[in-house]
């Protein structure tokens, strides 16, 4: 399975309130890709399991691996533009 797979399970047992699960499928996809979307996933998960220092590492993890054009072409795709190519 790719990342792109195992992060699509992991968010899908996340909306079904199955964290621990979740998170260990953004961990198969970390062993697959490291990037900070996956990093913020798995973050996610640990703190909606109640495991904030495993959170918070997390976020720290995620955060300067995203680079400022990857951020700003996030928010176009979620705003339908595309600020730079």
């Amino acid at each position: 399975m790719t990342a792109a797979v195992t992060q699509q399970r992991g968010r899908e047992l996340f909306s079904e309130g199955r964290y621990a699960e979740a998170a260990l499928q953004f961990e198969e996809s970390l062993r697959r890709s490291e990037n900070s979307e996956i990093w913020n996933d798995w973050a996610a998960a640990r703190a909606a399991a109640g495991l904030v220092e495993d959170a918070t590492r997390g976020f720290e993890t995620a955060l300067p691996l995203g680079t400022p054009i990857m951020r700003l072409r996030e928010i176009g795709d979620r705003c339908g533009t595309a600020p730079l190519s």
